[in-house]
Formats: structure tokens, sequence, C-alpha cells
């Protein structure tokens, strides 16, 4: 039998934490995923021959099946939003195994059925009884986490998460043996952590922004995360540092995001209520990390890897939105299942998969299920888990969460900036020579420009994934 995640249980024995499951018996295979199936878990089945493969590693499973096949769709998605939708990947074939599901094998057939847990239906009345909830399941989640006498490590930013977990734990009488982010000297994370680390007298270490090639950086979190983000390169020394020197550490991912989401609004959530799937896509895709339609049209043109267009795109993302259309907070039901699921998760679940304990309370299953039934205009008109955190903390009310006018660029020194443009360079020569002229393009008349960076990471993923496929 092998684990994977932290099992958590609440006070009537149920499973509340991310916890997954596979046994082998020689004749029987069973594979148990997580109740928001946050852990990577993927499988191919030929049921021709009823061989299954199943890893933690999309790529791995290409790589043993002859002749496969990239999914257009699946890559048209992730080019304009920076992660996958649903239970695809960018493969043909090989899919991410569903949440709260069970995965059997059995003399060469496969069958995937839900699990059955009871969910609750219980939903705020008012915005005052969903911040008063959120708190009470918000120290649940904490008290049911808490590591006593363990030695743990914090890693704090300016953000409420973290804040919040870091000042609990303090309540319950559990203290960090040290607070560490990750940034230069005039980061808001930097300034902000460093605050809170002095007020409360405890260690507290920065690391300096990543020193590694572009490149190496690029190979090493794309193959952790199985290419399936755009985001996370500049967390890399800090999962890094962290996997190598702490026994174990807390995590905010989870529903912090389903009450405070930048592609939340009263306008985008107008859009779709109206069934405007493409308006609402657009306005999406604009607050993502991605790169714009103008650079996606015209990377596709040299992409050896097949990119979907917009139509298609809107039919597979209006499929995923019917699911979420009726929820109370449906653009944030959707995230968290999507960008959450796919993306964000493979920080602490794919980059840091070797890690010994990493507890992520904000994932508890009645704090998730409290959140995501908040409706999305109490949202709007309540900063729910602000008000939570003063509420908890008010020692701490006067902490900003940015300094507004200081930079939270990481800037790197001049050659380091050199070192990197040289390998960039090196690489669209070499290893990406389909992309070259529209790199030099790029670089030569739009440098320092957002959009055309984004452009050179998504032409950076999709030359990475080709060779997944490629004949070595």
């Amino acid at each position: 039998m092998h684990q994977s995640g932290s099992s958590v249980l609440d006070d009537f024995g149920v499973e509340s934490g991310v916890h997954g499951v596979w046994n082998w018996d020689a004749s029987e295979f069973t594979l148990q995923t997580d109740l928001f199936g946050y852990l990577p878990y993927y499988y191919h089945h030929d049921p021709d021959t009823g061989e299954l493969l199943v890893s933690d590693s999309p790529q791995r499973i290409a790589s043993c099946i002859e002749d496969c096949t990239f999914d257009s769709r699946a890559l048209g998605f992730f080019s304009r939003a920076g992660f996958i939708l649903g239970d695809r990947t960018l493969y043909d074939g090989i899919k991410r195994v569903p949440a709260n599901s069970s995965l059997r094998w059995v003399e060469g057939a496969v069958s995937i059925t839900p699990n059955v847990v009871e969910r609750s239906t219980e939903r705020p009345r008012s915005a005052a009884e969903a911040i008063d909830g959120w708190i009470d399941r918000f120290r649940s989640a904490m008290k049911r986490r808490n590591p006593g006498d363990s030695a743990f490590s914090m890693p704090l930013s300016a953000g409420r998460d973290s804040r919040m977990m870091l000042l609990e734990l303090h309540a319950l009488g559990s203290i960090p043996s040290e607070l560490v982010t990750v940034g230069s000297k005039g980061n808001d994370d930097v300034q902000i952590a460093r605050t809170i680390a002095d007020r409360m007298d405890l260690p507290f270490r920065n690391l300096k922004p990543t020193r590694h090639g572009w490149l190496d950086i690029e190979r090493h979190r794309h193959a952790m995360c199985g290419y399936e983000a755009i985001e996370h390169s500049w967390l890399i020394p800090l999962w890094h540092d962290l996997s190598h020197s702490s026994s174990g550490w807390f995590d905010g991912l989870g529903c912090g995001s389903v009450i405070r989401n930048s592609v939340n609004d009263q306008f985008a959530l107008e859009l779709l209520k109206s069934v405007r799937v493409s308006d609402w896509s657009r306005l999406f895709f604009s607050r993502t990390p991605a790169a714009s339609e103008h650079w996606i049209q015209r990377i596709t043109q040299s992409s050896p890897v097949p990119i979907s267009g917009e139509e298609d795109v809107f039919d597979l993302i209006q499929e995923e939105l019917d699911l979420h259309r009726d929820q109370p907070n449906p653009i944030t039901s959707f995230t968290f299942h999507n960008w959450g699921r796919r993306s964000i998760s493979l920080n602490p679940f794919g980059i840091c998969r070797d890690a010994p304990a990493i507890q992520v309370p904000f994932m508890d299953r009645t704090l998730v299920e409290w959140s995501l039934g908040i409706p999305a205009e109490w949202c709007f008109e309540h900063d729910i888990q602000t008000q939570a955190c003063h509420r908890l903390y008010p020692d701490f009310s006067d902490v900003p969460f940015t300094l507004g006018a200081r930079s939270n660029r990481n800037p790197r020194n001049r050659m380091l900036r050199l070192a990197s443009h040289l390998q960039r360079r090196r690489f669209f020569r070499s290893e990406a020579p389909f992309f070259r002229k529209l790199y030099e393009e790029v670089t030569n008349n739009t440098r320092g420009n957002p959009g055309s960076f984004r452009a050179v990471t998504l032409m950076t993923h999709l030359a990475l994934v080709d060779k997944t496929l490629s004949p070595s």
C-alpha cells in the first residue's frame, strides 16, 4: 500500500485532509483519490491489451505509450490560461484520475466510480454568519493539524493565508522553528514578513531569488509539475530549501482563493450568468499569467505541437462552466476545481512531492465546503478573510498586506540578467529553432514588456513539451 498527502480526521472520524491511497495485491489494483482531487494521479488504459499505466507524472506515462499524441484542445486552453482544464492532460488518452473517486483494475478491465461522501448542505444565511462560520471552521482546521512540540517551518508572505496560520498556531502554543520567505530586499513579502517576525520575536530567514540558470529552472519545474503549469518558477528556491532543511511546514493552498479571487467580480459574474461564454473566457484569460491572444495566434503558426483555436477552447470551457454555473460562487468554484487543482496544488504536491509532511489547513473539508457555499455577492461586499484575520488577531491588524508604493518584483543583478539572456538566445537557436524568429522579434522590439515575457515563457513551455514525445 502507498499513501500520499496527509490524512487528517475530523471529530467524527471522517477524512478532512488531502489523502490518497493506492494498493496492488498482484491481482487487483485500486486507487483512492482525495476529496477534491488535488493530489496528482494520472492513468492510461488500453482496452485492447488491458494494460493500465498509473503515475504521478503524465509525461512518464506518455513516454511508455507508442504513438502517443497531443490533445490540441487541452493545449489550446493551457496556452490561454496557464493550466489544464478538468481531467484532461496535454496528451490524448492520458487522464487525471477524477476527484473523490476509486479507480479499480482487475483482469485488464478498469472502472472508476465516485466515492460516497456525505457532503454538508449547511450554508450561511447572512454575510455575518458567513464570517462567523468561516472563523469557526478555520480554527477547527488548524486545531486538527496542530503539530504540538514537533518541529516545523513556516513559509511567510505578506498575504492572509500564511499570516493566519502562523498566528493561530501561535495561539495554540505551537511555535515554528523559523519563518522563511523568498525575494529581494524591496519585495513586499520580505518587508512585511520581517515585520511580523520581529514583532513575534521569531527567527527569520530571507532566501534570495534563484541564481540558477533560467533553463535549469524551467526544466526542473516542468518535470516536477508534469508540464501542467505556467507559474511557480520564482518559488523554486523556497521549495528547494524547505524540502532539504525542514521536517515539515504549512502551506496556504486552498479555499482562501474561494472568497478572495482576482478573477471574480460583479462584471465577470454577470457575463457568466448571461452565458456569454466567449466574452467571459476572454476576460478570464486576460487575468491569468498566460500570453495574450495576439501572441498565441502568432505562436500557433510556428508551434511544433497543435494548439486549438478560440472557438474549440470556448466549447471546452462551456462544458466545464456548466458544472459550476449554479453554485453560490460559480467563478471561484470553477477556479478552485481547476486553477487550484491543476496548477497551484502542484507547489506542495508536485514540486515538493517528496517532502516529509506538508499541512494544508485551507483544504480542510468543512472549511472548503463552507467557503464554496458563500454567495459571490457577499464576497464583493465584504472582505471576509481580512475581517476574520483582524477579528482573530487584533494585535496585528495594523500590519498591512501590501506596501503600495514598493515594488514586489525580484530584480536580478546585471550579470545574471545577461547570462539568462544568452541562455535564452542559445535555447531558441538550438533547441527551439521553430520559434527563433519570433523570439528575436519579441526581444528586439518589446523587451521588458510583461506581455512579451509571457510569450517567451509559453514558447519555452511548448518547445519543452514537444520534446516529451520527440525521439531522443
